[in-house]
């Protein structure tokens, strides 16, 4: 899900350019530790404790030049394979003392390890652990890690130890950034006062501020980091590091510089409590004056994808409207909609086990009594045959094709078609070649014009040259994946001004996003939870929106907590 250098897969693995020299040699000098005169029911733990860093933080106004330390390894229970990854802990003591003064759960376990599963391949990819929690004591000690399973709730006995040697009292050295607000393109340098008693090696480092682990920017070490895409609503820092001992290496984190969304967006979130909710949430943002209501509604299923994704570009085509029911009942709100809207036609998209005759019947009983037409083939292929057909005629010059086979790029087809005024058709992407039937429906509709939206993995090449020997022009919007092909589109497309967001991992809310565009042109962009993918972020600061419809997800959240201001 994660793209560009948003989260390198291990911080153990992206440390190990800041502290050179001090991790092990790997999983396959660990043993497991006997646990003398305790029942199999204990953790049979493996594991090593990889690097132990004495950190000093310039920002961390709780810890501020109190040591702390960084420890990062790798453990396994061997007894209980399954339980590897999962919730187990790893608890750190000290000189013997059976109270830990640190434990690893949540996103301190369960980092990635390949190493480790190349060498225990049932424990899974997984048994990293990442803690960092205040020294206990000063001077030079020994501390101890175990693990305990949650399929036992018992502590092993210590599967790895390590020896520390914490100064009494921090270092004179500091670095502070020439900002505490970077830019993407603007140098941040750090001045450095002071000294760590020798060489140091620099890292800049970036870490969002919702809680993941930081991470290293590959080659940034030195003084001066300019900042990229990819650091938008990041945190930044240099991390200064100097081994002066196997027992003793010090870090120390420079103070602290933000790299905030440097683009004003009036930001808008049209939602409901769920898919159908949201489905008549966007009716009435694009059709708000009930007076005049709307021409035609169509009626698709909410539960599955494929009919809505052509419906969506027919409903904009002829100044429509989008709606979606369940299956088996016609929704209450969807229908006061309906009513609202008074359309004189409304269109069914699919067959009887995506809408129900029984759903037929409620809205044929509506009081505004429409004309109530069902448009649908044998299969989802067909559906969209008949359902573009039906709309747009007998002459269709252009148009976008996507799979139906999977929706993420036919989302993005159907909001594009809109915006244009082009049917989105749906075909089998998976097919060596074009189809029969959508050649013939290409041939019968003189289409001379079609974009395909997805790589060869989502519309094959055999389609693509199929289209070209028909004597089709041909263009392929295509990314490297879901939200990169939408940027790709959106950048076809041109600035509008606006944009639409919906998520990228699901597709009910963002079946209506069509309805939207064809009222008021502009792209669909997808987004990852939270978070703008590094695509997504390239189109916004390239085509620079004043306005950005994010469709669907918790109604009550802020425009200020708009995913755009973090790139991921």
């Amino acid at each position: 899900m994660l793209t560009g250098r948003a989260r390198i897969a291990s911080l153990a693995a992206a440390l190990a350019a800041v502290v050179v020299g001090v991790f092990s040699a790997g999983p396959a000098a660990a043993e497991p530790i006997p646990v003398h005169g305790l029942t199999d029911d204990y953790p049979a733990a493996v594991g090593s404790i990889d690097a132990t860093v004495i950190q000093y933080s310039d920002w961390d106004s709780q810890n501020a030049w109190t040591p702390r330390l960084h420890i990062t390894g790798w453990a396994a229970d061997l007894l209980h394979p399954a339980a590897n990854g999962v919730q187990a802990w790893v608890q750190l003591t000290v000189n013997g003392s059976w109270n830990p003064f640190a434990t690893a759960t949540n996103e301190g376990w369960a980092v990635p390890r390949p190493d480790v599963q190349r060498v225990y391949p049932t424990t899974g990819p997984n048994q990293g652990f990442d803690i960092t929690v205040d020294a206990p004591q000063s001077g030079r000690f020994t501390f101890c890690a175990n693990m305990t399973s949650p399929y036992a709730w018992r502590v092993s006995a210590p599967f790895a130890c390590a020896t520390v040697d914490v100064p009494a009292s921090a270092p004179t050295y500091r670095a502070t950034l020439s900002t505490t607000s970077g830019v993407v393109g603007a140098p941040v340098s750090a001045a450095v006062t002071g000294s760590l008693g020798g060489p140091a090696s620099l890292q800049w480092l970036t870490e969002p501020p919702t809680g993941w682990r930081p991470t290293a920017v590959p080659g940034a070490t030195t003084d001066t980091y300019t900042p990229v895409v990819a650091d938008i609503g990041h945190n930044l820092w240099l991390a200064s590091t100097r081994r002066m001992s196997a027992e003793r290496v010090i870090q120390v984190w420079s103070s602290l510089a933000d790299v905030p969304f440097p683009i004003p967006i009036n930001s808008t979130r049209i939602a409901g409590d769920d898919r159908f909710a949201t489905s008549v949430a966007v009716s009435r943002q694009a059709f708000p004056d009930t007076a005049s209501g709307a021409p035609v509604a169509y009626l698709a299923s909410g539960t599955t994808f494929p009919d809505a994704l052509s419906a969506g570009a027919a409903a904009a085509h002829r100044h429509g409207t989008l709606l979606l029911t369940r299956p088996e009942s016609l929704d209450p709100r969807v229908a006061a909609e309906l009513v609202r809207l008074h359309p004189a036609t409304v269109v069914v998209a699919g067959g009887p086990a995506a809408v129900s005759e029984a759903v037929v019947a409620q809205v044929r009983a509506l009081p505004f009594a429409p004309t109530v037409v069902r448009v649908a083939g044998p299969d989802r292929f067909a559906t969209s045959r008949a359902i573009v057909a039906d709309a747009f005629g007998s002459a269709i010059p252009s148009l976008f094709l996507a799979t139906g086979d999977n929706y993420p790029d036919a989302l993005t087809a159907a909001a594009a078609g809109a915006s244009t005024g082009q049917p989105a058709l749906l075909t089998d992407g998976w097919s060596p070649g074009l189809d029969a039937a959508t050649a013939a429906a290409l041939s019968s509709w003189a289409t001379s014009h079609v974009t395909i939206v997805g790589g060869t993995t989502s519309v094959s090449n055999g389609i693509y040259s199929d289209m070209l020997h028909a004597g089709i022009t041909v263009e392929r919007a295509a990314g490297y994946d879901r939200f990169d092909t939408a940027a790709k589109l959106a950048s076809r497309l041109g600035p509008t001004g606006r944009v639409y967001f919906a998520t990228g991992f699901g597709f009910a809310d963002a079946l209506t996003a069509a309805v939207l565009a064809g009222r008021s042109p502009a792209p669909l962009l997808l987004s990852a939870g939270g978070c703008a993918p590094l695509p997504t972020m390239q189109v916004l600061l390239d085509q620079q929106p004043g306005e950005g419809i994010e469709i669907g997800g918790n109604p009550a959240e802020s425009s200020s907590t708009s995913f755009w201001s973090l790139t991921c």
